[in-house]
């Protein structure tokens, strides 16, 4: 993906997300049907998710 992709995607995932919401941040109005299950799962695991993401991170040499 382009940087200008990423930052879409980013702002589709921003639309569905309730914190942004809150903060007033809109993000884009085209989130897939597949972007929002994905949030949804992130949002009921959001513990596991930051775990491995974590743990991820932890693999890749400084």
């Amino acid at each position: 993906r382009t940087p200008s992709a990423v930052a879409m995607k980013l702002s589709n995932f921003a639309s569905l997300d309730p914190e942004h919401q809150r903060r007033g941040v809109s993000g884009l109005k085209n989130a897939s049907a597949l972007d929002t299950q994905i949030m949804r799962e992130y949002l009921a695991s959001k513990e596991q998710v930051m775990s491995l993401a974590m743990a991820a991170d932890r693999l890749i040499p400084e």
